[in-house]
């Protein structure tokens, strides 16, 4: 059966040809606008990176050691050569694309700070970026206090509980859905260990909220080698079936003690929205005694 051309643009996805359109875009295309003179009657145009080298680089707080966008990408081994070679999703694209998008959020701060403007190719920049990673399931998100973009796999369940986390519980949180830490066990397992103790001061709260659940939480924490060590034989908290886990199976659980964690934190911040919701109902009815507001 004939396909017509939407069907054939949207099934037919060729990693290396978008990646290549997106450099193309970001190094060449994409024009920043500056204008000449106070009047703003004429303007100038420049490329993204000179225009991040030239007005925010120096101030950006994640620049880290590098002292220009071209010395990052010297440091992280991106060039033009490198990304031509990219056919397909893995980490030295997350890296590109990780890259393109900081430069894109610095550009996007100074031009709302300053009377800058952009070609049209710079939406469509965006755009394709966005369409890349929505196809294989992953999104971008800002650290604000960090100036930080990364690329992260979608779970709408770590995006609500960072948002209601401190600043660096919630990296935490976001970091574990990070493609890096795929298949590293100790990364994961590092993560997991600050997690747990962020919610251990609540564990009688969780129980108040659904103790079974609670329960099997703890029950994770303390038998899967997280916060105690499951697999020497000499030590009192020894399991037998966790040290004879293979590492994929470990990495499982401990992506599934992930997720009970993202719901933990949901949960206990819902005992406050019912609190207050109890209020809300109080005052809406009109009633005095509390014992009447559940009915």
């Amino acid at each position: 059966m004939r396909r017509n051309i939407f069907e054939i643009l949207s099934k037919d996805f060729n990693i290396a040809y978008e990646i290549k359109t997106i450099w193309q875009l970001f190094r060449y295309d994409v024009e920043i606008m500056i204008p000449d003179n106070a009047l703003f009657e004429t303007y100038q145009s420049i490329n993204i990176l000179s225009f991040v080298d030239a007005y925010i680089f120096k101030y950006w707080k994640s620049r880290n050691r590098c002292i220009s966008p071209l010395d990052m990408m010297n440091r992280l081994g991106i060039n033009e050569r490198n990304t031509m070679n990219i056919d397909r999703f893995s980490n030295e694209a997350i890296i590109v694309l990780e890259f393109i998008e900081n430069m894109i959020k610095q550009c996007d701060i100074a031009m709302k700070n300053f009377r800058f403007d952009s070609s049209d190719n710079y939406k469509i920049l965006k755009e394709n970026i966005t369409t890349f990673l929505d196809h294989f399931g992953y999104e971008k998100y800002y650290f604000e206090d960090q100036e930080q973009v990364i690329i992260i796999e979608k779970n709408s369940a770590a995006i609500s509980a960072a948002e209601i986390s401190e600043p660096e519980i919630a990296k935490k949180i976001i970091q574990y859905n990070h493609y890096t830490l795929k298949g590293d066990i100790e990364a994961k397992k590092e993560i997991l260990i600050t997690l747990s103790n962020e919610v251990e001061p609540q564990r009688k709260e969780l129980e108040k909220v659904n103790k079974s659940f609670s329960d099997d939480l703890f029950f994770m924490f303390n038998n899967m080698n997280l916060r105690h060590n499951n697999k020497e034989p000499s030590n009192k908290y020894y399991k037998s079936f966790i040290a004879t886990m293979d590492n994929n199976a470990l990495e499982s659980w401990y992506d599934e003690t992930y997720q009970m964690i993202l719901l933990a934190k949901l949960l206990l911040d819902n005992v406050a929205r019912m609190a207050r919701i109890k209020i809300l109902k109080k005052n809406i009815l009109g009633i005095q005694n509390e014992s009447e507001v559940d009915n």
